[in-house]
Protein backbone atom coordinates (compact mmCIF):
# COMPACT_ATOMS: atom_id res chain seq x y z
CA UNK A 1 0.00 0.00 0.00
CA UNK A 2 2.69 2.15 0.44
CA UNK A 3 3.88 1.74 -3.00
CA UNK A 4 0.71 2.97 -3.96
CA UNK A 5 1.09 6.05 -2.61
CA UNK A 6 5.14 6.99 -3.47
CA UNK A 7 5.16 8.79 -6.91
CA UNK A 8 2.76 11.58 -4.60
CA UNK A 9 5.15 11.49 -2.22
CA UNK A 10 8.66 11.91 -3.41
CA UNK A 11 10.79 14.56 -1.73
CA UNK A 12 13.92 16.10 -3.17
CA UNK A 13 16.80 15.57 -0.83
CA UNK A 14 17.51 19.01 -0.33
CA UNK A 15 13.52 19.08 1.04
CA UNK A 16 13.09 19.09 5.01
CA UNK A 17 10.29 18.32 6.42
CA UNK A 18 10.23 21.50 8.27
CA UNK A 19 10.04 23.62 4.92
CA UNK A 20 6.93 21.37 3.47
CA UNK A 21 4.16 22.88 2.21
CA UNK A 22 0.73 22.87 4.14
CA UNK A 23 -0.35 20.25 1.12
CA UNK A 24 2.83 18.37 1.77
CA UNK A 25 2.05 18.13 5.64
CA UNK A 26 -1.04 16.17 5.10
CA UNK A 27 1.37 13.02 3.82
CA UNK A 28 3.00 12.01 6.62
CA UNK A 29 4.12 8.91 5.93
CA UNK A 30 6.79 10.58 3.48
CA UNK A 31 9.30 10.17 5.71
CA UNK A 32 8.49 6.78 6.73
CA UNK A 33 8.62 5.45 2.99
CA UNK A 34 12.16 7.31 2.39
CA UNK A 35 12.94 5.43 5.56
CA UNK A 36 11.49 2.30 5.02
CA UNK A 37 13.01 2.15 1.22
CA UNK A 38 16.27 2.83 2.39
CA UNK A 39 16.23 0.03 5.01
CA UNK A 40 15.26 -2.65 2.39
CA UNK A 41 18.12 -1.07 0.30
CA UNK A 42 20.22 -1.63 2.48
CA UNK A 43 19.38 -4.71 4.04
CA UNK A 44 19.16 -6.18 0.24
CA UNK A 45 23.12 -4.91 0.15
CA UNK A 46 23.69 -6.56 3.57
CA UNK A 47 22.35 -10.11 1.79
CA UNK A 48 20.03 -10.25 4.95
CA UNK A 49 17.10 -10.45 2.15
CA UNK A 50 19.05 -13.25 0.53
CA UNK A 51 18.19 -15.37 3.57
CA UNK A 52 14.47 -16.46 2.48
CA UNK A 53 15.58 -17.59 -0.92
CA UNK A 54 18.32 -19.66 0.70
CA UNK A 55 15.73 -20.77 3.34
CA UNK A 56 12.85 -21.71 0.40
CA UNK A 57 15.80 -23.56 -1.09
CA UNK A 58 16.70 -25.94 1.82
CA UNK A 59 12.89 -26.23 2.19
CA UNK A 60 12.62 -27.65 -1.25
CA UNK A 61 15.10 -29.85 -1.20
CA UNK A 62 13.66 -31.62 2.03
CA UNK A 63 10.49 -31.84 0.51
CA UNK A 64 12.26 -33.18 -2.26
CA UNK A 65 14.13 -35.99 -0.18
CA UNK A 66 10.33 -36.49 1.31
CA UNK A 67 9.54 -37.50 -1.91
CA UNK A 68 12.49 -39.15 -3.20
CA UNK A 69 12.40 -41.46 -0.41
CA UNK A 70 8.89 -42.50 -0.56
CA UNK A 71 9.25 -43.40 -4.20
CA UNK A 72 12.09 -45.17 -3.19
CA UNK A 73 10.62 -47.36 -0.49
CA UNK A 74 7.38 -47.88 -3.00
CA UNK A 75 9.88 -49.88 -5.12
CA UNK A 76 10.14 -46.70 -7.63
CA UNK A 77 13.83 -47.01 -9.26
CA UNK A 78 15.92 -43.96 -8.74
CA UNK A 79 15.38 -42.89 -12.43
CA UNK A 80 12.29 -43.33 -12.45
CA UNK A 81 12.12 -41.47 -9.14
CA UNK A 82 13.84 -38.44 -10.33
CA UNK A 83 11.90 -38.13 -13.73
CA UNK A 84 8.62 -38.22 -11.53
CA UNK A 85 10.94 -35.39 -8.77
CA UNK A 86 11.62 -33.57 -12.29
CA UNK A 87 8.23 -33.34 -13.50
CA UNK A 88 7.00 -32.38 -9.86
CA UNK A 89 9.64 -29.95 -9.62
CA UNK A 90 8.49 -28.04 -13.22
CA UNK A 91 4.81 -28.00 -11.86
CA UNK A 92 5.00 -26.83 -8.61
CA UNK A 93 8.42 -26.73 -7.27
CA UNK A 94 7.30 -29.70 -5.11
CA UNK A 95 4.92 -27.69 -3.21
CA UNK A 96 1.96 -29.69 -2.45
CA UNK A 97 0.35 -26.87 -1.75
CA UNK A 98 1.45 -24.81 -4.77
CA UNK A 99 -1.47 -23.03 -6.80
CA UNK A 100 -1.67 -21.88 -10.45
CA UNK A 101 -5.13 -21.04 -11.53
CA UNK A 102 -7.48 -23.84 -10.49
CA UNK A 103 -4.92 -26.52 -10.58
CA UNK A 104 -2.94 -27.64 -7.48
CA UNK A 105 -0.56 -29.61 -5.59
CA UNK A 106 2.24 -31.09 -6.39
CA UNK A 107 1.59 -32.61 -9.77
CA UNK A 108 -1.13 -29.53 -10.66
CA UNK A 109 -3.98 -31.56 -10.43
CA UNK A 110 -7.43 -30.19 -12.17
CA UNK A 111 -11.09 -31.18 -12.68
CA UNK A 112 -12.01 -34.28 -11.56
CA UNK A 113 -8.11 -35.69 -10.36
CA UNK A 114 -8.46 -32.93 -7.77
CA UNK A 115 -11.55 -33.57 -6.34
CA UNK A 116 -10.70 -37.05 -6.29
CA UNK A 117 -7.72 -35.95 -4.31
CA UNK A 118 -10.08 -33.86 -2.06
CA UNK A 119 -11.93 -37.05 -1.21
CA UNK A 120 -8.68 -39.08 -0.38
CA UNK A 121 -7.58 -36.57 1.71
CA UNK A 122 -10.73 -36.54 3.60
CA UNK A 123 -10.51 -40.29 4.21
CA UNK A 124 -6.80 -40.45 5.50
CA UNK A 125 -7.91 -37.35 7.74
CA UNK A 126 -5.55 -35.04 6.16
CA UNK A 127 -5.21 -31.67 4.44
CA UNK A 128 -5.12 -31.71 0.41
CA UNK A 129 -1.91 -29.74 1.24
CA UNK A 130 -0.19 -32.59 2.82
CA UNK A 131 3.08 -34.10 0.97
CA UNK A 132 2.55 -37.83 1.70
CA UNK A 133 -1.10 -37.71 1.17
CA UNK A 134 -0.45 -36.40 -2.41
CA UNK A 135 2.07 -38.84 -3.00
CA UNK A 136 0.21 -41.90 -1.88
CA UNK A 137 -2.22 -40.52 -3.73
CA UNK A 138 -0.67 -40.17 -6.78
CA UNK A 139 0.59 -44.02 -6.15
CA UNK A 140 -2.06 -45.87 -4.84
CA UNK A 141 -5.23 -44.21 -6.16
CA UNK A 142 -4.83 -42.18 -9.10
CA UNK A 143 -2.71 -44.69 -11.05
CA UNK A 144 -2.75 -47.86 -10.47
CA UNK A 145 0.13 -49.74 -11.86
CA UNK A 146 2.28 -46.60 -12.52
CA UNK A 147 5.44 -48.42 -10.52
CA UNK A 148 5.01 -51.35 -12.95
CA UNK A 149 4.88 -48.78 -15.88
CA UNK A 150 7.81 -46.52 -14.95
CA UNK A 151 9.99 -50.10 -14.45
CA UNK A 152 9.72 -50.55 -18.12
CA UNK A 153 10.46 -47.27 -19.23
CA UNK A 154 13.20 -46.27 -17.27
CA UNK A 155 16.35 -47.12 -18.96
CA UNK A 156 17.36 -43.07 -18.42
CA UNK A 157 16.32 -40.74 -16.36
CA UNK A 158 15.39 -38.52 -19.54
CA UNK A 159 12.94 -41.82 -20.69
CA UNK A 160 11.36 -41.60 -17.00
CA UNK A 161 10.41 -38.24 -17.43
CA UNK A 162 9.21 -38.23 -20.79
CA UNK A 163 7.28 -41.14 -19.67
CA UNK A 164 5.79 -39.88 -16.58
CA UNK A 165 4.73 -36.63 -18.45
CA UNK A 166 3.33 -38.29 -21.23
CA UNK A 167 1.01 -40.83 -19.22
CA UNK A 168 0.36 -38.86 -16.41
CA UNK A 169 1.36 -35.50 -15.58
CA UNK A 170 -0.27 -34.37 -19.47
CA UNK A 171 0.55 -30.77 -18.83
CA UNK A 172 -0.54 -28.08 -21.76
CA UNK A 173 3.29 -26.85 -22.13
CA UNK A 174 5.30 -29.90 -20.96
CA UNK A 175 8.87 -27.95 -21.27
CA UNK A 176 10.37 -31.03 -21.19
CA UNK A 177 13.96 -29.77 -21.63
CA UNK A 178 13.23 -28.48 -18.22
CA UNK A 179 11.58 -31.44 -16.93
CA UNK A 180 14.49 -33.26 -17.75
CA UNK A 181 16.73 -31.09 -16.42
CA UNK A 182 15.61 -30.75 -13.14
CA UNK A 183 15.21 -35.13 -13.06
CA UNK A 184 18.93 -35.11 -13.62
CA UNK A 185 19.29 -32.48 -10.96
CA UNK A 186 17.80 -34.69 -8.10
CA UNK A 187 19.03 -37.69 -9.46
CA UNK A 188 22.68 -36.40 -9.02
CA UNK A 189 22.02 -35.56 -5.86
CA UNK A 190 19.84 -38.29 -4.25
CA UNK A 191 21.36 -41.44 -6.11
Amino acid sequence: MIFAHAESCTQTPDTDSRHLSASHKKKPFRKVLTFALAAVMAASVAGSIAQPAQAASRSKTARARTAWNFLRSQGFSKKAAAGILGNMDQESGISATSRSGSCYGLIQWTGSRKSALKRYARKQGTGTGNLKTQLKFMVYKDCSGLKRRMARNDSSVAQATRYFEVTYERAGIPAMSRRISKANYWYKKFA
